[in-house]
């Protein structure tokens, strides 16, 4: 089931306006109501109760920093789900350099192995040490 957003605005003005259970019921709404500043943007579209294939398959995006010597700096919960490794961020926060992952895992435990794996093969492979260099370099 599909669900209708009549929405209104941008960047921090934007919000929703009002929820339907059709397109013709929001567009009943946009013309019998009319909004003259901002204005109305497009009717969005989203489907009720789908989060997505990831959370089917039971997994959450997590956002891990872990030191070059594998201790974990942080670990949050995050709303973005799109792809196994949404993200990959190396910094020179300590003297080995923090690396920030931002990925899907079943639970903590799991997105924290899966972490720790990626920065073994981040070490063994020169990268860590080259991406390392090369964000010094830039600040």
């Amino acid at each position: 089931m599909n669900i209708y957003l009549v929405t209104s605005g941008e960047y921090s003005d934007y919000g929703v306006v009002a929820v339907f259970s059709s397109d013709e019921k929001a567009r009943t709404f946009m013309r019998d109501y009319p909004l003259n500043y901002p204005g109305y943007n497009n009717i969005e579209i989203f489907e009720l109760d789908e989060p997505g294939d990831k959370y089917k398959k039971g997994k959450r995006p997590f956002d891990i920093a872990m030191n070059k010597d594998g201790s974990t700096e942080s670990i949050s919960y995050c709303m973005n789900y799109e792809g196994d490794i949404i993200e990959m961020n190396l910094y020179y926060h300590n003297e080995g350099g923090t690396i920030d992952f931002t990925i899907q895992g079943r639970n903590i435990k799991e997105a924290i192995k899966i972490v720790n794996d990626k920065r073994i093969q981040l070490i063994a492979s020169g990268e860590w040490d080259r991406l390392l260099k090369e964000q010094i370099e830039n600040q």
